[in-house]
């Protein structure tokens, strides 16, 4: 609905009938609607928007960190729009309906800070995961970094990051318990590390994925 301010001289702005108003600095502006196009999606529109609903699942759950990794920079460089960007371009092949995510290109953060040197990342057989990465930080970073990590189901489609609490890069290891996951999900994960002192992150690395395999009952172990 269009409205009229300062009085009836005064100029329209909104939506009449199928004209849109608008003013700027004192000039009135009328616009048509754009008309729903009948014409066919092209097999490129097709894959590309699928591509884009993979990637937007992708990234739902990690919204604020994003956010976070992104504040004071050029959101189409960081954050958001780099997560997009780089899922969009690198990690998605194939041609709809034949799409394939390549879950070791994704790239989730990015900044100057020294990335994580991975040493270990293995399941063991109580369902803990290993990870290990050299703890003595280069001139690049600190040993107080704290580690984020992330995780992503493949039957879920969604990264979200770990609760992992007061893990630093001076530690050098990290247990992650999957004794509660479902057997045959798979697992694939990624580290960076944020910086504490300077408020930056590290590029973000694809550590490796996980089968989570069935429970071991007492029967099998004897």
């Amino acid at each position: 609905m269009a409205t009229q301010q300062k009085g009836i001289m005064g100029p329209i702005s909104g939506k009449v009938g199928d004209k849109v108003y608008s003013s700027r600095n004192g000039t009135c502006y009328v616009k048509s609607l754009p008309k729903k196009s009948t014409k066919a999606a092209s097999p490129a529109q097709i894959n590309q928007r699928h591509k884009l609903r993979i990637a937007a699942r992708l990234i739902s759950k990690i919204q604020n960190f994003l956010s976070a990794s992104a504040k004071g920079k050029p959101l189409q460089y960081f954050g958001v729009g780099f997560a997009m960007k780089t899922i969009l371009t690198e990690a998605i092949s194939g041609k709809f309906p034949d799409l394939k995510i390549d879950y070791d290109r994704i790239k989730l953060s990015k900044g100057s800070l020294e990335l994580p040197q991975l040493q270990r990342f293995e399941l063991d057989s109580n369902r803990l995961l290993q990870i290990g990465w050299y703890a003595q930080p280069g001139v690049c970073g600190y040993i107080s970094d704290q580690l984020v990590v992330f995780f992503c189901e493949e039957s879920h489609g969604r990264i979200w990051v770990s609760p992992v609490k007061n893990t630093i890069r001076r530690d050098g290891e990290l247990a992650i318990d999957f004794s509660s996951a479902k057997a045959g999900q798979v697992i694939h994960c990624w580290l960076a590390f944020k910086s504490v002192e300077t408020r930056t992150y590290s590029q973000s690395i694809y550590a490796g994925m996980i089968v989570i395999p069935p429970k071991t009952s007492i029967h099998d172990s004897v």
